[in-house]
């Protein structure tokens, strides 16, 4: 019993100093899962399981992907379904206790009557026991709910799923490093004497002759070379920083709605308030309202969103650059269809406040809104772009210190870009659709090698004509996806903290699955089989880029924004050169470059 007893208190302690370091990390973990379906869907009771990828962004909050997956079987008989969920977390920790919240994706299986998905939310609570001071037992309870069940006659629905399983962190503890051991009760006499060498006795003065020459002039050190020394960061850190202080504000906003919606672009209102975790992290909410009017027709709904948002900010010098993400809900407020719904949606932005005073800022935003899937009848996906700007408040005065950056040459760096692909074809004029991606940046002295992976997701198919080789026949097609992998180099000539970027390189675009729509002097088989070879043969080409934009540092994490402008290519889908403007962040995982040692 004493040995238990011993082994729990090993274990407990472990949870708190083992967990306590864990800023920067990176978890890993597999997991099993038991999963109760609520009693609307008729499935039992079932085993699964998962994994997951977290990554600490202090030692108290995280960000974590993971997704599971089990084999149901029906409560009345019948074949099993494969139900998968996938989650997005914000994760706070303390010790080795966690609560968690976020997104979830719920795909209830392929065959009917369970051939749907759920957009759904999700909590959890859970215990990592350190086992050493890598690998680290994790439990855990959540429960999904999805706000808007349109099967089953539209009942509500909660399932709650219970995971066990392991987790390993990786890369260390970052910069808040573990506590010293304490010196030997022998060594604790000075620090001399712990030094190794015993203290030397006490010397009398020696008197200064009134004629000795001054003594020579210390040499100065030699200056560090420009590209190699270390930045200071600025912060913001009055009244202890930005940490456990509010951000009240308000805005007028400008909104282009999805094409879909037939709205006119419109101008609105609205609030938010934020309270910041730390200097650089903060969790927002805010509303907003507008009267939209529609482009052909007199309706005028009243249209209220709601969000929750994860902020990223990146203070230099009176500005406070910021990143942000998360859920929104907004409702179309009217009793007339087609404007009598409501939708879940995901958002991300990119904005900048600037100091008025020490309390006050002028807050500029241009943020992006997507729902994977709308209510709006006839509608499959819904997108729109909010510009806003507006006066903030902070509670606590913010003044301006300094904070010792990382060095930027030679570093590894992940990270992840969205923003908009503006193109046209050779049936539709110009226009605009989200894109997201994530790339890998290895830096040199001025220079980095750049490779970036990027999705479009269109928010209604787009339309495209395609000559069939040897006929006078015009094949129609319809897309809503393109895919561009990229790879090049950048320059960053200044080495500053705000520092303008350039680059250039190759990039392959490829049209995903085009639907053949029409055919004009098509009459045979054959002439089908030619239009779809056509446009398979015009739907990947390859591409010159050229890119400018700006990257601003803090520490290990860097927020950038940049336009990247693509060369056209013959007979390609997307017609003439593509613009891209995104904003994104990227984080340093370490050094790129290894050191060689030598012993004599």
């Amino acid at each position: 019993m004493r040995v238990l007893s011993m082994l729990g208190m090993a274990l407990a302690c472990g949870a708190t100093t083992l967990g306590a370091q864990r800023s920067h990390r990176i978890e890993l973990g597999g997991f099993g899962t038991y999963t109760r379906y609520d009693p609307i869907f008729g499935l039992e009771r079932q085993f699964g399981g998962g994994g997951r990828l977290g990554f600490f962004l202090t030692n108290n909050i995280g960000l974590e992907v993971d997704g599971s997956v089990t084999k149901a079987a029906p409560t009345a008989g019948g074949p099993t379904t494969q139900v998968r969920f996938g989650s997005v977390s914000l994760v706070l920790s303390t010790g080795g206790t966690y609560l968690l919240g976020g997104y979830s994706r719920l795909e209830m299986g392929v065959n009917p009557p369970y051939n749907f998905s759920l957009n759904a939310v999700h909590g959890g609570l859970g215990q990592r026991l350190f086992l050493t001071d890598r690998v680290a037992l994790r439990i855990e309870a959540r429960a999904y709910y999805p706000p808007n069940n349109p099967y089953f006659a539209g009942k509500k629905s909660l399932d709650a799923t219970a995971s066990a399983g392991l987790s390993v962190f990786l890369l260390g503890g970052g910069p808040h490093e573990a506590a010293p051991r304490p010196l030997p009760p022998a060594q604790r006499e000075s620090v001399v004497v712990a030094a190794g060498r015993p203290p030397a006795p006490a010397v009398a003065p020696t008197p200064t002759p009134a004629f000795a020459p001054a003594p020579a002039p210390a040499l100065a050190p030699a200056p560090t070379p420009a590209v190699e020394r270390r930045t200071p960061a600025v912060h913001f850190v009055g009244e202890g920083g930005h940490a456990d202080q509010f951000e009240f504000g308000a805005f007028g906003s400008y909104t282009r709605y999805d094409r879909a919606y037939n709205l006119k672009n419109q101008v609105g209102g609205g609030g938010r308030l934020a309270l910041f975790i730390s200097d650089k992290v903060s969790i927002e909410v805010e509303g907003g309202f507008q009267r939209p009017t529609q482009k052909l027709g007199t309706l005028s709904p009243q249209l209220v969103l709601g969000s929750v948002s994860l902020v990223f900010n990146a203070p230099a010098g009176r500005n406070l650059f910021y990143l942000l993400g998360g859920y929104t809900r907004f409702t179309f407020r009217d009793t007339l269809p087609p404007y009598d719904f409501t939708d879940n949606a995901l958002h991300g932005a990119i904005g900048d406040r600037f100091f008025l005073t020490d309390h006050l800022a002028l807050r500029v935003e241009g943020r992006a809104v997507w729902s994977p899937t709308t209510n709006l009848p006839g509608g499959k996906l819904g997108g729109q772009i909010i510009g806003t700007a507006g006066l903030s408040y902070f509670t606590a005065k913010g003044r301006l210190a300094q904070a010792r950056a990382i060095g930027w040459q030679h570093q590894w760096f992940w990270g992840g870009q969205g923003g908009v692909l503006i193109y046209k074809t050779n049936r539709q004029p110009l226009t605009y659709d989200p894109i997201i991606g994530g790339h890998w940046l290895i830096t040199g002295k001025r220079t980095a090698l750049y490779t970036s992976f990027e999705q479009a997701f269109f928010v209604s198919p787009v339309l495209a004509d395609v000559a069939i080789p040897n006929t006078d026949f015009v094949g129609t097609f319809s897309f809503s996806n393109v895919r561009r992998i990229m790879g090049g180099i950048l320059a960053f000539p200044t080495q500053q903290r705000i520092q303008p970027v350039t680059g250039g390189g190759f990039a392959l675009m490829q049209i995903l699955t085009p639907e053949l729509q029409g055919c004009s002097g098509c009459v045979t088989k054959a002439d089908t089989v030619a239009a779809f070879d056509a446009a398979d043969a015009n739907a990947s080409k390859a591409f010159f880029w050229v890119m400018g934009g700006v990257d601003i540092r803090q520490g290990r994490l860097s927020i950038f924004g940049h336009y990247i402008i693509t060369s056209s290519a013959k007979g390609f889908l997307l017609q003439g050169p593509t613009h891209t403007l995104q904003g994104g962040v990227r984080y340093s995982l370490g050094t790129a470059k290894e050191e060689v040692t030598q012993e004599h």
